[in-house]
């Protein structure tokens, strides 16, 4: 197709008018040119571009019971359009995220959302011929992370005296969880009798120490897994319930978010537009 002053063969498409749907495959009428191979100059073509929300090692840091809100002004070259978001965190479970736009004070949802709903799977979204979001130049967005993991779980009997015995072990997982952890450091407490705190991890360190006036008892406490381990200086008594108490969460959730998307760019003269990576 050829060019008039004010046109240009479509860099979507390449004049054809058609391309293959990215989902499915199949051919469908070209979204940029509208099927008509050519558009104006003066159109904006999307380029790939995301926008990372994190500090300076590339995630900003949740502190247990708290929230950290991390601000982004998008460029002010060329309107964006949001097609999907990813993030990681070190306890996803734990993170509830929001959305906001600082300048008109619209947030996204009534309440924070959830990390695994707010991120997705990072799956296109939106199905053919609906329109992604799209924001102005300039725009400036604030997402939340709110700390939702930290809370205290139902104590864990792990062994029963008989007099003998002096090392009992479990595995501390959060309410309806199979797998255990994370176990918010300081926060474990070993009783016995019940009622009664015997040892605790308060260096934080994953080693569990006597508290006086209780016996002597040491051992170990990995935060990951959940994994516990208590050895007694002399055996309890028969009948006594070893039980721990424990908060889950982690002391500080590094959270990153990534918003994935269009740049919406302006073709000058004839020269070709070059992808954008990230900002």
């Amino acid at each position: 197709m050829s060019n008039g002053s004010s046109t240009q063969t479509c860099p979507a498409c390449q004049g054809e008018g058609a391309v293959g749907s990215l989902t499915t495959g199949r051919t469908i009428t070209c979204p940029v040119c509208n099927g008509q191979g050519a558009v104006s100059q003066e159109n904006t073509f999307p380029a790939p571009f995301h926008y990372v929300f994190g500090g300076t090692a590339g995630s900003f840091a949740v502190p247990s019971g708290g929230q950290v809100g991390f601000p982004k002004q998008l460029a002010n070259e060329w309107e964006w359009e949001l097609i999907f978001m990813m993030g990681r965190a070190d306890f996803p479970d734990g993170i509830a995220l929001l959305l906001e736009d600082v300048g008109s004070q619209f947030k996204f949802s009534d309440y924070p959302v959830a990390f695994a709903n707010f991120c997705g799977n990072a799956q296109l979204p939106f199905p053919e011929g609906l329109e992604p979001y799209r924001f102005g130049k300039k725009t400036n967005l604030t997402i939340t992370a709110y700390d939702i993991g930290t809370i205290l779980q139902p104590a864990l009997v792990i062994g029963t005296g008989d007099g003998v015995t002096k090392t009992f072990a479990g595995v501390l997982a959060r309410n309806g969880q199979s797998q255990g952890g994370p176990v918010l450091p300081g926060s474990v407490g070993v009783t016995d009798p019940p009622g009664v705190i015997v040892g605790s991890d308060s260096a934080k360190n994953g080693a569990i120490a006597t508290v006086p006036p209780g016996v002597g008892i040491i051992g170990t406490m990995n935060y990951q897994t959940g994994a516990i381990s208590v050895t007694y200086a002399a055996a309890p008594a028969v009948g006594d319930l070893i039980t721990v108490a424990w908060t889950s969460g982690v002391a500080l959730n590094n959270v990153e978010i990534d918003m994935w998307g269009h740049a919406l760019l302006t073709a000058v003269g004839t020269g070709a537009i070059a992808p954008a990576l990230g900002s």
